[in-house]
């Protein structure tokens, strides 16, 4: 296996955008870089951005450098991705499936490119939520389309892509999971269980169910929109409905999840959310896992594990297991990475069997 492989990963989310590169050249290698980081040789490069992005033009020209991000050219006029949302008032995000076909989904695919620091790259994973991979294969179709080829980043930058591999968001989150788990014990019960892996996102709550750590029970695998976006438009009804004449700026919930800060500034009054906020993440994510059982349930699964990955795994912690129906909830140090390791995994472990 060539030394020169240049593999990448990238997650391109409604909340944020992240990916990874690695010279590692197996699928072993990647797991000791992961397990023991001091002890490797083998470099791994992560990267996590705000899924932000808009012409340049309508950036305020009084923050110059402080933007953050990078510049890249779409359809030839300049555009910043990876920019805090707050920066992005005039951009109306699109949360459907049409999203990968937007201007602003292209610049957070250049802005990752172009983060990933090569002029070729042989093999790139993407991800989708569920509902689009198993039921919509023109999505998966899309992704490699729009991801494949030669892309003009800037001025100075061309990345040639020649190879795209997709798959479930929850599966790379799974593989993810497996790599980093130093706990020898806790692999081994992963190759025997039924696990399901449940990926609270910002725009969708997938999920998927692994029989012995390899068969994906496809049937059993769904998403929904009781996301952490809901979570953050419940946090604002119920504020609301305490106090109708507040008015919330848009975003003002998803800073307080980015900065860890809960008071909001409101009609000149500093308001304490964090107590709206966690009763909207118990009522969301109560409804979210309600739509897992009954897909489970349907499919006459009984899941003995559940792994909590994702943005939102430490919003939905306190209620997955109760609410999973599993015997055994993981969450680990690494969730916000995870499906960026698990994508990394699926590059490596096809090349090593002749895909590509």
């Amino acid at each position: 296996m060539p030394n020169s492989m240049n593999i990448g990963s990238l997650d391109i989310g409604f909340h944020n955008l992240k990916g990874g590169k690695t010279t590692a050249v197996s699928v072993e290698q990647l797991r000791e870089r992961l397990v023991a980081p001091n002890d490797s040789d083998i470099e791994l490069e992560l990267f996590l951005l705000p899924a932000g992005a808009c012409p340049v033009r309508e950036l305020p020209h009084s923050l110059g450098n402080q933007i953050g991000g990078e510049t890249v050219l779409i359809n030839g006029e300049k555009w910043q991705g990876g920019i805090d949302f707050g920066l992005t008032p005039n951009i109306n995000k699109d949360y459907s499936d049409a999203y990968k076909h937007t201007n602003e989904w292209k610049a957070l695919l250049y802005t990752g490119l172009k983060r990933l620091g090569m002029d070729r790259i042989d093999c790139l994973v993407l991800g989708l939520p569920c509902e689009e991979f198993y039921k919509s294969p023109v999505a998966v179709k899309d992704v490699i389309e729009l991801s494949v080829g030669k892309h003009k980043i800037d001025e100075d930058l061309t990345v040639e892509v020649k190879k795209v591999i997709v798959i479930p968001q929850p599966l790379g989150s799974f593989h993810g999971y497996y790599l980093a788990e130093p706990d020898e014990n806790i692999r081994k019960i992963l190759k025997k269980a039924i696990t399901v892996v449940a990926d609270p996102g910002y725009g969708t709550f997938d999920w998927v169910v692994i029989n012995k750590g390899e068969h994906v029970l496809q049937q059993s695998a769904g998403s929904t929109r009781q996301s952490v976006r809901a979570v953050c438009l419940e946090t604002e009804r119920l504020i609301l409905a305490e106090n109708p004449n507040l008015k919330l700026a848009p975003n003002d919930i998803e800073q307080c999840i980015i900065t860890d800060d809960w008071e909001v500034l409101v009609n000149t009054k500093l308001v304490d959310v964090k107590p709206f906020f966690e009763k909207a993440a118990d009522n969301i994510g109560k409804s979210a896992f309600k739509y897992l059982r009954t897909a489970l349930s349907s499919s006459s699964i009984d899941p003995q594990i559940c792994i909590l990955t994702a943005g939102g795994a430490e919003i939905f912690k306190s209620i997955a297991l109760k609410e999973s129906g599993a015997d055994r909830l993981l969450v680990s140090d690494y969730s916000i990475y995870l499906n960026v390791f698990g994508y990394l995994y699926e590059a490596l472990k096809r090349k090593e069997i002749g895909e590509w």
